[in-house]
């Protein structure tokens, strides 16, 4: 699948739940706080938790995704502007 067809789908399932853009954007950031805290939990407690992790990365990236749909931005522009700065 690629990040655009991940955009498309992810609007298509959240049709009519979406966030208005400023909770897309704190819903992101709750989401990020999430994988924090899977991470706090691994290093500094020692309760790794592999499938949590994977769970709330797929969060943030859902949230990401709903992000950049409500401000009519492509993820994959984005990916893409992103890969060519590291170049």
């Amino acid at each position: 699948m690629t990040l655009d067809e991940l955009q498309r789908e992810i609007a298509r399932l959240t049709e009519g739940i979406e966030h208005p853009r400023v909770g897309a954007a704190l819903a992101l950031t709750e989401e990020c706080g999430e994988v924090i805290r899977c991470v706090l939990d691994s290093e500094y407690y020692g309760k790794r938790d592999d499938e949590k992790l994977t769970d709330e990365v797929g969060d943030v990236l859902i949230a990401l995704v709903e992000l950049c749909d409500r401000y009519g931005l492509s993820l994959q522009a984005a990916a893409d502007l992103a890969v060519e700065k590291l170049t």
